[in-house]
C-alpha cells in the first residue's frame, strides 16, 4: 500500500493519561485518528508496552512499535523483532533475584512473572490498567523470545544501583507513580522501530510525524520530520520537538494535526 505519510503515537501520556484519569483515547482523538487514516496516513502505535498488554483503544492502527522499539510491524509483516541474549537475561535474573525483586520478561504474546501474585507487581499492573489475561508464570517462558522486561524495586537507591550494574547493557526507565520500571536493551529505542518502518516503506519524509511525552519518546521524535510534544511532557521531549501541543484532556493530538493543516 502507498501511504501519504506516517504518524507515530506514544500511548501512555499521549493517547491516554492516568494522571488525568483518562484511560482510553477521547472521542476527539479517535475521530482525528480516523480522519488521518482516511487521508492515507500510516497510523502506528509506538509504545514501551509489549503487544501482550496493549489495551484495546478503539483505534485501528496500521502498525505497531512495541517493547520500546525492539519490535515493529505493519499489517502482517514484522520488520523488527530483537531479543535478549542468553547471558543478559541470566544476569538480570541473578541480580533481580539477589534483591528479591518482583519482575517479568515479555514477548509479544505473553508476559511472564517470577511471582504472579506479588503485591508490588500486581499494584503496578493496576495503576497502568494492564490486564492479567496474558500473564503467565516465569517457568513457562521461552527465553529466546524476550523483547523487554518489567521490574519493581523498593527504594530510589536500589533503582540507581540497578542502573549502575547494567550500565551499557540495559536501560531502566522509571514509571510515574510507582516504584517500577521498563527494562530495555541498551541502544534499542522507539527511534529504532520508527527507522525500521520508514526504511522499508516508501513514505515521504516531509509527511512523517511523531507524538510523545516522555524521555523514551525523544529518539522517536528525532527520526521523523515533525516531532510533537504533548502539553504535559518532559523537558527532554519539549527540547526535541518542533511543536508543543495541548495535553491529553485538551485533545492535544487533534490540536496538533489541525496546527499542521492535516485536519
Amino acid at each position: 500500500m502507498k501511504y501519504t505519510g506516517a504518524a507515530f503515537f506514544d500511548y501512555d501520556g499521549t493517547l491516554v493519561d492516568e494522571r488525568q484519569n483518562i484511560f482510553s483515547p477521547t472521542e476527539e482523538t479517535q475521530n482525528a485518528m480516523k480522519k488521518l487514516k482516511e487521508k492515507g496516513y500510516l497510523i502506528c502505535l509506538s509504545t514501551a508496552r509489549s503487544l501482550s498488554y496493549v489495551p484495546h483503544s478503539c483505534i485501528e492502527f496500521d502498525g505497531y512499535i512495541a517493547a520500546n522499539g525492539a519490535y515493529a510491524s505493519v499489517g502482517q509483516e514484522i520488520f523488527l523483532n530483537l531479543t535478549f541474549k542468553k547471558e543478559l537475561y541470566e544476569k538480570a535474573m541473578l541480580e533481580f533475584g539477589k534483591r528479591e525483586l518482583q519482575y517479568s520478561f515479555e514477548n509479544q504474546q505473553c508476559f511472564y512473572a517470577n511471582d504472579t501474585e506479588g503485591d508490588k507487581y500486581l499494584k503496578m499492573l493496576e495503576i497502568f490498567g494492564i490486564s492479567k489475561d496474558n500473564l503467565r508464570p516465569l517457568d513457562k517462558m521461552d527465553f529466546s523470545t524476550i523483547n523487554k522486561a518489567l521490574v519493581t524495586f523498593n527504594t530510589d537507591s536500589e533503582f540507581d544501583e540497578l542502573k549502575s550494574v547494567f550500565n551499557g547493557e540495559l536501560v531502566f526507565e522509571r514509571h510515574r507513580m510507582h516504584y517500577s520500571a521498563d527494562v530495555s536493551m541498551y541502544g534499542i529505542n522507539k527511534g529504532t522501530g520508527v527507522k525500521s518502518i520508514l526504511d522499508k516503506l516508501d513514505i515521504p519524509f516531509s509527511n512523517t510525524y511523531a507524538f510523545g511525552d516522555s524521555i523514551n519518546d525523544v529518539e522517536m521524535l528525532n527520526n521523523v520530520c515533525h516531532g510533537v510534544a504533548m502539553g504535559i511532557s518532559s523537558a527532554e521531549v519539549q527540547n526535541a520537538a518542533e511543536f508543543i501541543t495541548k495535553n491529553v484532556a485538551e485533545d492535544g493530538v487533534s490540536f496538533a494535526l489541525k496546527h499542521y493543516g492535516i485536519l
